[in-house]
């Protein structure tokens, strides 16, 4: 069987698009293909939410990671990494204290439970990434990294001028 490198979405769907546009859905679609398996095994066996089991990477990686940086670094909206960790909390999953420097913000660190969770679900996700990734040479990995950087940056800086059209008061 060939192996066709081309668009990943069907032409006759897509025309009229603009290939840009293309783009941003297929990056889109990557993020979705990449939460099923998520869904298919772990969300129901472990009674866990696809944002939930960010922030568990999130507070894995910095214990001690306040609300506002997971939604940051996640791009989960903010009212969802609250409710995520609301629940991780009820189940006894993580822990939150105020900030000392700033007590409107909450600090969470994994419980035992939640660091046994991460344990159990990381290697799977972590293999999942790598053969995603496999089929890139290290040089074009380090270009895509580079890109998508540059694309996040570029959205942020987007997002951050609407936000500011959008509080400007008419003339």
């Amino acid at each position: 069987m060939a192996n066709n490198i081309g668009p990943t979405v069907e032409d006759e769907v897509m025309e009229g698009i603009s290939p840009v546009f293309q783009d941003v859905i297929n990056l889109t679609r990557i993020g979705g293909l990449l939460s099923r398996p998520f869904f298919q095994t772990y969300a129901q066996s472990y009674s866990l939410t696809l944002n939930e089991w960010r922030v568990v990477v999130m507070a894995h990686a910095v214990p001690g990671v306040a609300g506002q940086d997971v939604s940051k670094r996640t791009g989960i909206h903010p009212m969802n990494v609250s409710r995520a960790v609301s629940s991780l909390r009820d189940a006894g999953r993580i822990t939150s204290e105020p900030d000392p420097t700033n007590h409107r913000r909450q600090l969470i660190r994994l419980t035992p439970a939640g660091e046994k969770l991460y344990e159990e679900l990381y290697p799977s996700a972590r293999q999942q990434a790598e053969r995603l990734f496999s089929v890139l040479d290290e040089d074009e990995r380090a270009t895509f990294g580079n890109l998508l950087a540059r694309l996040y940056h570029q959205a942020e800086a987007l997002m951050d001028d609407d936000e500011d059209e959008a509080g400007a008061s008419p003339e």
